[in-house]
C-alpha cells in the first residue's frame, strides 16, 4: 500500500499566484510523440475473428460480437485496434494510471497490460451482451499473487475476474514447423531429394523437386550413405564458397530417450544440386535470400513470449494482469532539481518516478517535492517534460547516491532524454 503525502509549500513565491495542479485519473500521454501506437487489424464482424501481435498475444472474438453503441448489430468489416504495455516504460509512454483511483492511496504493479478498441467507419463499438472475448496476453513476467484488472471507463481500476498462466503452444509450434522438415529415402542409389510438407515449413520452398548429388570421396561419401537411412528433424543448406558449385547441407535430428532427455545429432554432408537450367550463381543468392528469411522469422517467433495468461473479457478498453505494489523500506526526504531555478511556473511540472523492475509507474506533482517517497534498494528512474517539449531523465546511479548519502535533503540533476531511455526494459 502506498500513500503520498501532499504537502503544499511556497517554492520562490510560485505556488502564491498560481493554484497547484491538481492530478488526474485518465488515460493520457505525458509524452504524445512517444505514445504506444495501436496495431489495426480489419476483420469480418461476420466471421470468427482472430488476431495475433508479435509479442505472442492472441484475441479471438466469436461472430457478431460487435454493436454500435446505441445497441446495433453491427455487420460486415470492422476495424479491431490493440496495443500493449510490458513495461514500466510502454506505461509511462501511454500515460496509462497506475493508481487504483483518484485518491491514489494504493498503486498497481503490471504483468502485462492490454488496450482493445473496435470501430466501423469511425465510429466506436462495443461487445455486445452476453458476447466475450478470448484473450491469451503474452507474459514474460510470473504472475503468481496477481489479479485481473479492468479500468473501468477508463478512470478506476476493478478486479473482474481470473486467469490462467499456461505454456505459449503456439511458439513452440511455430518453432516446431520451422526447424523441422523430413527427408525422404533417396530416389535413387545416387542422389535425394529434401521432401518435407511445404504447409508447415514454407522455407524449403526453393529446394522442392531439387534432386542433389554427393559431392566427394571417401569420408564424404559415406556421409551421404548414412544421411540416406534416415528422416531428419532439420536441414540447412549452405553454399560452399570454392569454386566448385558445391553446397554443405547440415542435417539435425534430436534423439529422444526414456528419460525424456535429447540428445541432437548433426550431420554434414556436401552435395551439388541439379539446377535444371537455373545458373549456380542464381541459386546461391536464392538459398541466401532463403536462409535469411529463416533466421529472421526464428528471431521473431523466439522473441515471443513462452508463458501467455488466457482470460475472457466481457467489455472493450484496458486489462492488466496487476497486483497492489507493497511499498517496504520505504525513504522521504525533500527532492530539489537542477531544472528549478529557470522554472517561472514550477507547478505545472508532473514528475515521473518510473520503476522498470517493479513494472510502475508514479506521478509526483511539484507540490510534493517536499515530502518525496522512494524505495531505497529498487532501480528507479525520473522523467519530466519541461517547457519547450524538452523531456529530462535523473539516473538510478543518481538517485542511488542521493538515498545514500544519509541527508534527507536529495539534489538531483538530469540530463535530456535519449531514443534508448524509451526501449522497454521488461
Amino acid at each position: 500500500m502506498i500513500r503520498i503525502l501532499t504537502i503544499i509549500v511556497l517554492l520562490s513565491g510560485f505556488y502564491s499566484c498560481s493554484p497547484p495542479v491538481v492530478y488526474e485519473q485518465i488515460v493520457r500521454s505525458p509524452f504524445p510523440e512517444q505514445d504506444i501506437p495501436f496495431v489495426r487489424f480489419e476483420l469480418n464482424a461476420d466471421s470468427v475473428m482472430t488476431v495475433a501481435l508479435s509479442t505472442g498475444t492472441q484475441l479471438r472474438f466469436e461472430p457478431s460480437s460487435f454493436e454500435t453503441v446505441d445497441g446495433k448489430q453491427v455487420r460486415g468489416r470492422i476495424e479491431l485496434r490493440v496495443r500493449e504495455f510490458q513495461s514500466a516504460i510502454d506505461i509511462l509512454r501511454a500515460g496509462i494510471p497506475m493508481s487504483v483511483d483518484e485518491k491514489r492511496q494504493a498503486f498497481l504493479q503490471s504483468a502485462g497490460m492490454l488496450e482493445v478498441r473496435a470501430s466501423q467507419g469511425g465510429n466506436e463499438l462495443k461487445l455486445r451482451s452476453g458476447k466475450s472475448g478470448a484473450v491469451e496476453l503474452a507474459g514474460f513476467r510470473p504472475a503468481d499473487g496477481y489479479s485481473l484488472y479492468q479500468l473501468g471507463d477508463d478512470v478506476r481500476w476493478r478486479v473482474t475476474d481470473t486467469f490462467v498462466s499456461k505454456p505459449n503452444s503456439r511458439k513452440q509450434e511455430k518453432l516446431r514447423r520451422l526447424e523441422e522438415s523430413l527427408m525422404e529415402e533417396g530416389l535413387r542409389e545416387d542422389a535425394f531429394e529434401i521432401a518435407a510438407d511445404l504447409s508447415e515449413v514454407p522455407y524449403l520452398k526453393p529446394y522442392k523437386g531439387l534432386l542433389w548429388k554427393p559431392a566427394g570421396s571417401g569420408k564424404k561419401a559415406r556421409d551421404f550413405a548414412e544421411a540416406m537411412r534416415y528422416s531428419w528433424d532439420s536441414v540447412r543448406v549452405q553454399p560452399v564458397q570454392d569454386g566448385r558449385k558445391r553446397f554443405r547441407l547440415l542435417f539435425v535430428k534430436n534423439l529422444r530417450y526414456q528419460n525424456d532427455s535429447i540428445v541432437r545429432r548433426t550431420l554434414t554432408v556436401w552435395a551439388r544440386p541439379e539446377l535444371k537450367g537455373r545458373s549456380t550463381a542464381d541459386f546461391i543468392r536464392e538459398v541466401e535470400v532463403n536462409n535469411r528469411k529463416i533466421e529472421e522469422e526464428l528471431r521473431r517467433v523466439k522473441a515471443e513470449a513462452d508463458l501467455v495468461n488466457a482470460f475472457t473479457i466481457q467489455q472493450l478498453g484496458i486489462w492488466n494482469i496487476d497486483r497492489l505494489m507493497k511499498m517496504e523500506k520505504m525513504v522521504t526526504g525533500s527532492a530539489v532539481f537542477d531544472f528549478q531555478k529557470e522554472m517561472e511556473e514550477l507547478q505545472k511540472i508532473t514528475l515521473y518516478v518510473v520503476y522498470d523492475e517493479g513494472n510502475l509507474v508514479i506521478p509526483v506533482l511539484a507540490n510534493e517535492w517536499e515530502s518525496f517517497q522512494l524505495l531505497r534498494d529498487t532501480p528507479v528512474r525520473f522523467f519530466a517534460v519541461l517547457p519547450g517539449n524538452r523531456t529530462v531523465v535523473t539516473d538510478y546511479d543518481q538517485i542511488k547516491a542521493a538515498l545514500s548519502s544519509g541527508t534527507k535533503e536529495w539534489k538531483f540533476s538530469t540530463r535530456l532524454a535519449t531514443p534508448a531511455d524509451w526501449k522497454g526494459r521488461g
